[in-house]
């Protein structure tokens, strides 16, 4: 697998989980004991996703 479809798929798995945990807290389907956890996990998984794809930016430009 490439580079491109490496950070491609893991890029789309942390967006999955973020739109999971999203819809999960939506629905009121987080346990109240849990919640300070799923947010906190929530708030990595954004930053890894914005990482990835501020990496990626530079990868495509040093590619050229």
């Amino acid at each position: 697998m490439d580079i491109t479809k490496f950070i491609k798929h893991v890029s789309t798995k942390i967006e999955n989980e973020i739109i999971d945990r999203k819809e999960a807290f939506a629905n009121g389907k987080l346990q109240p004991e849990n919640y300070t956890k799923v947010v906190g996990e929530l708030r990595g998984l954004q930053i890894a996703r914005d990482l990835i794809r501020e990496s990626s930016k530079h990868i495509e430009e040093d590619d050229e």
